[in-house]
């Protein structure tokens, strides 16, 4: 059988839900609407609900 030339830290995320990949638009317009119902729903707050969902998707997928 060929080694593989990767190392097992290319092969394998070093933490839980790592995919590296970019979430997607859908997946950041569900995440801020849960912070904004989370947050009581805020009148004015889109952009900072949008900006913290995609910084938390990009961090639980190992892109921070």
């Amino acid at each position: 059988m060929a080694k593989s030339s990767r190392t097992a830290t290319e092969r394998a995320p070093s933490r839980s839900g790592e995919t590296g990949r970019v979430p997607t638009e859908a997946e950041v317009r569900e995440r801020a609407h849960a912070i904004w119902l989370a947050e009581g729903m805020p009148e004015g707050r889109e952009v900072d609900h949008w900006m913290r969902a995609r910084r938390e998707l990009e961090r639980e997928a190992g892109l921070d």
